[in-house]
């Protein structure tokens, strides 16, 4: 991916191991919604898909 990936992942894990289970899903979802904001393909493949 890019070369900070791993580090930022290490970072995620600590912080993972402190929080309880709603709020590492409630934070996952910020996360993965920062990293995978839609695209105007994507956008495009769910409109024609």
């Amino acid at each position: 991916m890019f070369p900070e990936y791993n580090e930022i992942m290490e970072i995620l894990r600590e912080k993972a191991r402190d929080m309880s289970i709603a709020k590492k899903v409630e934070w996952l979802n910020s996360i993965t919604a920062i990293f995978f904001e839609p695209s105007p393909c994507t956008d495009n493949l769910a409109i024609n898909g």
